[in-house]
């Protein structure tokens, strides 16, 4: 599995504390910001993300790493988005256009035989995803959804590759489009008439990267690209 070395930022921590004083504090806002058309916000989204990656090629012919980096771990993203509310029409459903930057995803690995060979890639990620929402409407603050989302999702891969007896090393960047679908489920609460916040999990599969290929005619996959983000947004209805 991919190697993502850094754990949540610290950050993280006093941004959940600010949401749960926002939610605790929200008896006394309106209810009624479903009832509206126009939004837009942003949202950060702490993630525990990984891949299955592959080598093609190489010494042996290529094959999953006998050597390779720890169980996925935290890496962040951030973006915004723009969406409308159907309910004034008589649906209960959003739809939306969100944009995000993933920040770099990293993995140290190996081939060990007969030469030890080191790859070192960090991936980052562009994608912009089509969400539709359910919304389970009711007359408090708080609305639970769900919703599901398809899009495109471009990963940058910066990789080098080194044979560690010669210390010889080759770095190369590749970029590569996927198709990508997301599944979710959280909370929104009204913070002011205007102002409604939210917190939710996202399931995200953004297909596979490739470094691309070396001169020495190897190159290192990472398929079954995939990330669990908690969904940290602040939402502003007009």
């Amino acid at each position: 599995m991919v190697l993502v070395r850094s754990a949540f930022p610290q950050c993280i921590l006093p941004l959940m504390a600010m949401l749960a004083i926002i939610v605790a504090t929200t008896h006394s806002a309106r209810a009624d910001v479903n009832d509206r058309g126009l939004y837009m916000g942003f949202r950060l989204l702490p993630a525990v993300s990984g891949a299955d990656e592959r080598l093609i090629g190489g010494q042996g012919g290529g094959g999953p790493f006998v050597q390779r980096g720890d169980d996925p771990e935290g890496n962040i993203g951030a973006g915004g988005m723009i969406g409308y509310h159907l309910t004034p029409y008589g649906l209960p459903l959003r739809a939306e256009v969100e944009y995000n930057h993933r920040l770099r995803l990293d993995f140290d690995t190996r081939e060990t035989a007969p030469l030890v060979i080191g790859y070192k890639n960090d991936v980052d990620t562009d994608s912009v995803m089509f969400n539709l929402y359910f919304d389970l409407s009711n007359k408090t603050s708080w609305w639970p959804y769900v919703g599901v989302g398809i899009g495109w999702a471009r990963h940058s891969s910066n990789v080098s590759r080194g044979d560690i007896a010669t210390t010889v090393r080759e770095t190369r960047e590749e970029s590569s489009d996927n198709f990508a679908f997301s599944l979710q489920a959280g909370i929104r609460v009204a913070i002011t008439r205007s102002w409604v916040g939210e917190i939710g999990y996202r399931y995200i599969d953004m297909g596979k990267f490739d470094t691309g290929t070396f001169t020495t005619g190897d190159r290192v996959v990472g398929e079954n690209y995939t990330s669990h983000d908690i969904v940290l947004g602040l939402v502003y209805f007009f």
